[in-house]
C-alpha cells in the first residue's frame, strides 16, 4: 500500500492509492520570475495561513507565484496576483480587529470609554519606544480605539468592532470587484438565484447576507483570474474516481467544515508512512453534521484545504489526504506540512459547493447537486503530471 513512487511527483502512487508530491515552502519572491512552466527559482519557507483569507492561503499551495519582479510576459498576471493580495491584506487587518476588545480588556489602563484618550496616549508612547510585534500591536489598538472614540452609535466596544467588521468587509469587496468591473447586484441576480438552493433578492438582503454573498463573489473572481479550472469531480463519486482525478488534474482545493478548525481534538500521528512522510488523523466523532456546519449557502463559516491523495480499501468507502494552509511549509523540514487523512464519509459530510451550499436531506444525510462543482485544479499541475507521464 504505502510502496514508494517512482514518479517524482508522487509519494505513492499505485493501483489502490496515490498520493502526491507537492514541494515545501514557495518560489523565493525576491528573485525574478521568468516563467510559470519552469519556475526555477529556489524554495524558501512559506508562513502559516494565520488571518489571511483560508482560500487564498490553500490556492498559493497549489497554484504557480510569480512575486515581485515579474518577466514582461507576466506583468498582467503579476497585477492580478496583487489585487488579490491587496484584499487579503485587508482582510487580515478587518479580522484582527475582532481580537481588539479581548486585547483591550487585559489592559489595566483601559476600564470604560472615558479613559480611552488616556490609553491612546500610554499606547502611544509604547509604540515609540518599541519595535516589532510590539509596536505593531500598539499602533493597531491605537487605530481601532480611535474609531470606536470618534462614534456614537455603540458604546460596546466588542459590538461596534463587529459592525466594524462587517462594514469593511464590504468595502473591501466593492474594491476588489470595482478593479474587474463586476457590479454585485447583477452578479448576484444572474448566477447565484438561479443555483440550487432558494435564495432572497438582494434588495432583500440583510447586511451580514450582502457581507457573505460578495465574498464568494470575490473567491470565484479571483480563482477564475488566478488560472484556476473547476473539477469535474463530485463528492458522490466513488473513491476511485477521486484517485483518477488527482492523477489527471493534480491537487484539489475544497471548502467546508474540513480540517483543524472542525475537530474538537487535535490531530494525532499514525504509525504509517508514506514515503518516509508523516500522517496525521483525528478519531472519529459525532455531531458532524447540520447541526456543526450552517446549511444556508452564505453565512457559512468554512475552511479551505488541498486534497492530495485517495486510498481505496476493500469492504470500505475509502480515504482522503489532504493538507492544511494552517501548517507553515518548510523546505528545510518537510514535515512541517502535515499530511492529514479522513475517511471519504468525512469529506462528504464537510465538504460545501464553489457557491458555499450545503444541502441535507431529511435523515441527515448530504445531497450533492449536479449544477454546482466542488473543487478546484489549476491547469500547469495537470499538465506536469502529463509531461511527467509521457516520460
Amino acid at each position: 500500500m504505502n510502496a514508494a513512487s517512482l514518479n517524482p511527483n508522487f509519494l505513492v502512487n499505485n493501483p489502490d492509492e496515490c498520493v502526491l508530491h507537492l514541494p515545501a515552502g514557495k518560489p523565493d519572491p525576491t528573485f525574478p520570475c521568468e516563467s510559470l512552466e519552469r519556475d526555477l527559482r529556489r524554495r524558501v519557507k512559506q508562513s502559516a495561513q494565520g488571518n489571511s483569507v483560508c482560500w487564498l492561503a490553500a490556492l498559493k499551495l497549489v497554484g504557480p507565484r510569480i512575486g515581485k519582479y515579474p518577466s514582461k510576459e507576466l506583468l498582467a498576471k503579476r497585477e492580478i496576483e496583487r489585487t488579490v493580495s491587496a484584499f487579503n491584506k485587508q482582510f487580515k487587518f478587518v479580522r484582527e480587529l475582532l481580537n481588539l476588545p479581548g486585547a483591550v480588556a487585559q489592559s489595566p489602563d483601559f476600564k470604560d470609554k472615558q479613559s480611552i484618550p488616556n490609553f491612546i496616549h500610554s499606547l502611544e508612547i509604547l509604540s515609540s519606544i518599541q519595535n516589532g510585534e510590539i509596536q505593531r500591536i500598539s499602533r493597531f489598538l491605537i487605530e481601532g480605539l480611535k474609531m470606536f472614540q470618534g462614534q456614537t452609535a455603540y458604546t460596546d466596544l466588542g459590538q461596534f468592532l463587529h459592525a466594524q467588521f462587517i462594514q469593511n468587509s464590504i468595502e473591501n469587496c466593492k474594491t476588489f470587484l470595482k478593479h474587474f468591473n463586476i457590479d454585485s447586484p447583477t452578479l448576484y441576480e444572474e448566477y447565484f438565484r438561479v443555483k440550487t438552493l432558494p435564495q432572497p433578492l438582494w434588495k432583500d438582503l440583510k447586511t451580514q447576507g450582502r457581507k457573505n454573498a460578495m465574498e464568494n463573489q470575490v473567491f470565484r473572481i479571483a480563482f477564475q483570474n488566478l488560472g484556476f479550472v473547476e473539477s469535474p469531480w463530485k463528492p458522490s463519486d466513488p473513491i476511485e474516481v477521486l484517485m483518477k482525478e488527482i492523477k489527471t488534474h493534480g491537487p484539489l482545493v475544497v471548502c467546508g467544515n474540513l480540517g483543524q478548525p472542525y475537530h474538537r481534538e487535535p490531530a494525532f500521528q499514525l504509525s504509517q508512512k508514506l514515503n518516509g512522510r508523516s500522517v496525521w488523523g483525528w478519531k472519529p466523532q459525532k455531531g458532524q453534521g447540520p447541526t456543526q456546519a450552517v446549511t444556508t449557502a452564505y453565512g457559512r463559516e468554512g475552511h479551505a484545504v488541498v486534497i492530495i491523495g485517495a486510498r481505496a480499501v476493500k469492504g470500505h468507502e475509502g480515504y482522503v489526504l489532504f493538507i492544511d494552509p494552517r501548517d507553515g511549509s518548510d523546505p528545510a523540514d518537510p514535515e512541517q506540512q502535515r499530511i492529514y487523512i479522513m475517511s471519504l464519509d468525512r469529506l462528504r459530510r464537510g465538504i460545501c459547493s464553489l457557491w458555499q451550499e450545503h444541502m441535507w436531506d431529511n435523515d441527515l444525510n448530504p445531497i450533492f447537486s449536479d449544477t454546482c462543482n466542488y473543487a478546484l485544479y489549476h491547469p500547469l499541475q495537470a499538465a506536469k503530471l502529463q509531461e511527467d507521464h509521457r516520460k
